[in-house]
């Protein structure tokens, strides 16, 4: 079947005169699973920039002992 839907795809590509897309796709795809699900927008380290500034305030005080 898997012969059948490439001979298929061939004669479509020669007809509408597109080339395979195969060749222009990348080898890896990142998929982020967690994306997809809802997100609280309420939350503040939702915003890479917020949890830049809070991990930069943790690691200033990591090696401080009080």
């Amino acid at each position: 079947m898997t012969g059948f839907v490439t001979a298929v795809r061939r004669v479509w590509f020669g007809i509408t005169g597109r080339r395979n897309r195969s060749e222009d796709l990348p080898e890896v795809v990142y998929h982020d699973p967690a994306a997809q699900g809802p997100q609280d927008l309420d939350n503040p380290f939702l915003d890479p920039k917020v949890q830049s500034r809070i991990a930069d305030v943790i690691a200033s005080n990591a090696g401080k002992k009080t």
